[in-house]
Order: structure tokens, then C-alpha cells, then sequence
């Protein structure tokens, strides 16, 4: 659960684990990668812990310190595929829960924010 900050509303809360149970189709993963590699995050057993992947979108729009994240409300959020806006750094991530590991997309200009993501 993750507050949706907007200065002029009343506070709204994000819920993920609400969200439609879809996977990006191949169309939109096959665009995704076109243009960029993912940052993947796997783990030892191969397995990604229950709710992780819910619990990563809820902190990353939960920080506060650079960079802030913020839901895209101009793209359909799915269960396992979130879209954050981050201001901060001129662009967009994308979070994909692809079962055996998490990738993390950066949609904007080129440079080195792997390692602010990773913060």
C-alpha cells in the first residue's frame, strides 16, 4: 500500500497487489528491449520470494530521497508490470516480474542511474 501524492487531491492509495494479473504482452516486452538491456535481479534458488515484487514498487514510490518515484497514470498498471515516473532523472522505470527474476527497465535518456535505481 503506497500513498499517490498529488498536492490538489485528497490522498489516494495504491494497492498492487489490486491490480489486473497480466504480464506485459510480447509486443510491449519486444519494444521494451528494442532500445535497452534490463537491470535483472536474480536470486540463488531461482525463485523471486512471495511479494517482493509488490513490496519493491510500493518502496520505491515510498522513498524519500532522490530519486522519487511516482505512479504513471497515463499507462494501465498491471500485476506484473508497474510503470513508475521518476522526475528525478528525466524518465520513466518500468518494474516486469518475470517469474524467475526481476527486471528494471529506465525508459529515459542514457547515463548512469543503475546505480541511483539500485539505491
Amino acid at each position: 500500500l503506497a500513498p499517490i501524492k498529488k498536492s490538489s487531491a485528497p490522498i489516494r492509495y495504491f494497492l498492487p497487489s489490486a491490480l489486473p494479473p497480466l504480464h506485459l504482452s510480447d509486443e510491449e516486452k519486444k519494444e521494451l528491449t528494442q532500445t535497452r538491456e534490463p537491470l535483472v535481479l536474480l536470486f540463488k534458488n531461482k525463485m523471486i520470494p512471495q511479494g517482493l515484487f509488490l513490496a519493491l514498487a510500493v518502496a520505491l514510490m515510498g522513498k524519500e530521497n532522490a530519486p522519487k518515484m511516482f505512479l504513471d497514470s497515463s499507462v494501465q498498471q498491471l500485476r506484473y508490470a508497474i510503470h513508475l515516473d521518476c522526475d528525478d532523472m528525466n524518465g520513466s522505470v518500468v518494474l516486469v516480474d518475470s517469474y524467475d527474476w526481476l527486471e528494471l527497465y529506465y525508459t529515459g535518456l542514457p547515463g548512469n542511474h543503475c546505480r541511483k535505481l539500485l539505491q
